[in-house]
């Protein structure tokens, strides 16, 4: 059961983007002022160059902004930038758009042009302009001069430029500006979900009109989620052996990391994602989510989110504001003492949240407002796993989750039929389940590790 934690235990914040010139108080040389709408010649290399410095430095400051004194006021600034920058503007305009990749294994990370190919890796085997583009690219500095390639695309002449940055967790990810190719270019390779199979799948939660067995169905879905996952966990431990490396290492740390990475988009489609079924992930102290099938900007943030017109969230009636509390009251038995959190404890509880089939119920600016995302009831199943199995003296406690949106009921035949949108968007399945990183340290990594 020790090696469930490796796969909720993900990466945080390497898909940021930067900002403008100025945001907030993060601020820079205005030599590096500069947007993507600048770039009117796909082949001004200075110009390439330039938007790649301005973009690394963004980076390169938030990791180093002091005055974040707390992991996760950390990560909610870095979601928050990259929540901005994710739409069209400084860093994506027209062709001309930012990728990252894991340097090591050519991972996608983040792609400006094409959220859906998280997790396909560019195969440099393959006819492949990027072929040139990784080798010797320098590390970020300042100083640095970014490696450039030439190539063409659809009949232009174009220009593609590299950096590369160390971030502890995985080690380097390089950025590339400039680069532009088609979804289906041959060289581009998606992760194989064969094996991401549940017996309780989303589409039978998402099908079924009656009320109860939708919830008896609901919990199955979680239960299997909690089992596959940690099926798959396991996987991942001995391959990285086989493929000879010590887990108990940092370098075997960073390996598990990036490896589960590359298969997270699978949790988005297939058996794991339907509708409006999906599953989410998090720490039940903290609120931290790990894994939000629904919204990527929940991605490293805490859920601890005030929902200004709060519904009782059992069937007793109580009601609690903050969602957080909440789920914790639901998982402790009504106490709230997180001295109560046990492997296994469960319940359902019903709050606000965003439904994704409805345009309009989202609520604008909410992370800044701490409040929740959405207007629409939701209910969810929710259950506590201690990822050491009980097998030390302290707990490393999850908490895994789903849950059906109850205001689109209408009444039929003494059933129900809930809303669905069977058939969303790639993009929009790709931004819903885009690459989770944990608020959690290398050191907590290793201690799930040890035998």
């Amino acid at each position: 059961m020790k090696s469930y934690g490796i796969f909720l235990v993900l990466l945080f914040a390497l898909t940021i983007n930067a900002s403008a010139h100025q945001y907030k108080h993060y601020s820079h040389s205005a030599n590096l002022d500069i947007t993507a709408e600048d770039v009117a010649d796909a082949n001004d290399v200075a110009k390439i160059k330039k938007l790649l410095l301005h973009r690394a430095t963004h980076i390169d400051k938030i990791y180093k902004d002091e005055s974040l004194e707390t992991s996760h006021a950390k990560g909610k600034e870095r979601t928050i930038f990259a929540r901005t920058t994710r739409k069209p503007g400084v860093f994506n305009h027209n062709n001309i758009y930012s990728i990252t990749v894991v340097s090591s294994r050519k991972t996608i990370l983040n792609h400006g042009r094409y959220p859906e190919s998280f997790g396909d890796k560019f195969n440099l085997s393959a006819e492949n302009p990027l072929n040139d583009l990784f080798d010797n690219v320098p590390e970020f500095q300042e100083s640095a001069d970014p490696v450039c390639v030439r190539y063409s695309e659809g009949g232009q002449e174009r220009t593609a430029c590299a950096i590369k940055q160390n971030i502890t967790t995985i080690g380097f990810i390089t950025s590339i500006v400039g680069f532009h190719h088609e979804p289906d270019a041959s060289f581009v390779q998606s992760p194989d979900c064969s094996n991401f199979r549940l017996d309780t799948t989303a589409k039978q939660v998402e099908d079924e009109t009656n009320p109860e067995k939708k919830r008896e169905l609901l919990q199955s879905y979680v239960k299997n989620i909690i089992n596959k996952t940690l099926e798959l966990a396991v996987a991942t431990i001995g391959e990285i052996r086989r493929d000879g490396f010590d887990p108990n290492t940092p370098e075997g740390q960073q390996e598990i990391l990036v490896r589960i990475g590359e298969t997270v988009s699978c949790f988005a489609s297939g058996d794991f994602k339907y509708g409006t079924i999906y599953p989410f992930i998090m720490d039940p102290t903290s609120g931290v989510a790990f894994l939000n099938g629904l919204d990527f900007d929940l991605h490293g943030l805490s859920v601890s989110l005030e929902d200004p017109m709060p519904i009782p969230y059992n069937d007793e009636g109580d009601i609690e504001s903050n969602i957080l509390v909440a789920f914790q009251k639901v998982v402790t038995k009504g106490s709230g003492d997180l001295a109560d959190l046990a492997d296994g404890n469960s319940g359902f509880v019903k709050y606000h949240w965003d439904h994704p089939g409805i345009d309009g119920d989202e609520v604008s600016d909410y992370l800044e407002r701490s409040v929740v995302p959405g207007r629409s009831v939701k209910e969810s199943y929710i259950q506590v796993v201690d990822t050491t199995g009980g097998r030390r003296p302290t707990p490393s406690f999850f908490l895994v989750g789903s849950g059906i949106y109850l205001d689109m009921e209408e009444e039929n035949d003494g059933g129900c039929a809930i809303a669905s949108i069977n058939n969303t968007s790639q993009s929009t399945l790709l931004n819903l389940f885009l690459i989770t990183f944990a608020l959690l340290s290398t050191s907590f990594l290793s201690k799930v590790l040890k035998r």
